[in-house]
């Protein structure tokens, strides 16, 4: 891997796919692996919130809470981060 804007893209990407195909293990995994390997905020930020959708999906609200708050903490100024306060109050009103 590198680390460039595309290569971070195409990590993003691979996360989608899987996703699409119904493989969300996959698709988190990829995502995780997005926030770790690369520096690139905006792609950064968007997998945490993808990460935490698949764990919404696959009803692991607890490891979802723990993306969106990382995405909040380390992109407080991103849309994402927006959207994930407002996903958070869903999750915690759906409680």
């Amino acid at each position: 891997l590198t680390d460039t804007e595309l290569a971070a893209e195409a990590q993003f990407r691979l996360g989608g796919v899987r996703r699409a195909q119904g493989d969300l293990e996959g698709a988190v995994d990829a995502f995780v692996r997005l926030s770790i390997l690369y520096a690139h905020p905006e792609w950064v930020a968007r997998g945490l919130f993808e990460a935490a959708a698949c764990y919404q999906e696959l009803r692991q609200a607890a490891k979802a809470a723990r993306f969106l708050a990382e995405l909040e903490q380390r992109f407080p100024e991103s849309e994402w981060a927006t959207k994930a306060k407002t996903a958070g109050g869903k999750q915690e009103g759906g409680r």
